[in-house]
């Protein structure tokens, strides 16, 4: 992978997963030059309605898994955290009144 002109924040969210969101505490500013080479471990295919879906892969001997590569070759670690997250629940619902 190859990113030019990037802030550490957007790095985080180019590798961000529904379940596993990547949060950017580094304090870094500015925009980098991000070259990284890395296993996926999840590779985008066309499910049979053509719609995107992560597939997973994989283990590679080849390649490093993205936390050891953002480690090796960028110096940045992921912690795993606790954050809040928010969360909507509809207890009751009720059709509206037409006249």
């Amino acid at each position: 992978m190859t990113a030019n002109g990037v802030t550490t924040e957007q790095l985080a969210r180019m590798f961000e997963i529904d379940d596993a969101p990547i949060v950017d505490r580094t304090g870094l500013t500015g925009r980098f030059r991000i070259e990284l080479v890395y296993h996926r471990q999840y590779q985008p295919q066309r499910d049979s309605d053509g719609a995107f879906i992560l597939v997973p892969t994989g283990p590679s001997s080849q390649y490093a898994d993205l936390p050891v590569a953002l480690f090796e070759q960028l110096g940045l670690g992921l912690e795993p955290i606790t954050m809040p997250k928010r969360i909507l629940v509809i207890d009751r619902i009720q059709r509206p009144v037409t006249d």
